[in-house]
């Protein structure tokens, strides 16, 4: 073969990759600029206060009361769970606390519950309540996450008129009959130097109690460990997390 075929050949070679390749850069420009339109509608649907996620996954029902555990708030890291004592006459809703954790917390809360480390920890508690007396005589929560708005917010808001904190926490403690209870509250309370809000628990305003079983609490963690796994999952499969900026900077 002399040296005009061969180059020919080569030229051909290097003409047939570089459409080949032109053709790859086509096809990933298309499902980017797909994936990109996608995530612009959604923006767009959130902004207009549609297609927020809106889903409750989990209960546990008392007599008088219950709570919900709530996906809504996984788009800012957040489980959200909603308690409510209700009328079991009229069927209304009396008394509610709202209370956003942060979705390492809730996970970490999961995992220690799924493990025994809470079941140990209720055990524990269960013990030191028999054998304590007087003024020390009080069963304590074995997890316990302390929120609320601090006395300016609560003042500008007109949550509150009194100049306090408005304090919100939620709570799992060894129930004296039940295997548990979940319980959360709200009032007045005070900020301290590391600026979280203490609750004034001799003032409290509305305290929501509701009991549960070893069952349901381990059917609670393995529900919020499946609910935001399955969220990231969406969230990858979407393009959310996409990188649109220059890798070299």
């Amino acid at each position: 073969m002399d040296e005009n075929k061969v180059r020919e050949l080569i030229k051909q070679e290097i003409a047939a990759a570089n459409q080949s390749l032109l053709a790859e850069v086509d096809r990933r420009f298309v499902r980017m600029a797909n994936l990109l339109k996608a995530n612009a509608a959604k923006t767009s649907d959130t902004k207009a206060g549609e297609g927020r996620l809106q889903r409750d996954f989990y209960e546990i029902q008392g007599k008088s009361s219950f709570c919900k555990f709530k996906a809504n708030a996984f788009e800012i890291d957040k489980l959200l769970v909603d308690f409510v004592a209700w009328n079991a006459t009229t069927g209304k809703a009396m008394k509610t606390v709202s209370y956003y954790i942060d979705i390492d917390k809730a996970l970490i809360l999961a995992n220690d519950i799924l493990t025994g480390r809470i079941d140990a920890l209720l055990t524990k508690s269960k013990e030191d309540f028999a054998n304590s007396s007087g003024s020390s005589k009080r069963i304590k929560p074995v997890w316990e996450q302390l929120g609320g708005n601090n006395e300016e917010v609560a003042k500008a808001k007109g949550i509150r008129t009194d100049g306090k904190a408005q304090s919100r926490s939620v709570s799992i403690t060894a129930g004296e009959k039940a295997y548990c209870t979940l319980s959360a509250q709200s009032g007045p309370g005070n900020t301290n130097e590391r600026g979280l809000i203490v609750p004034e628990y001799a003032n409290s305003e509305t305290f929501i109690v509701v009991g549960a079983n070893a069952e349901l609490l381990k059917g609670m963690a393995l529900k919020i460990q499946s609910e935001w796994a399955a969220f990231l999952a969406d969230q990858y499969q979407s393009g959310k997390f996409l990188f649109s900026g220059d890798y070299d900077k």
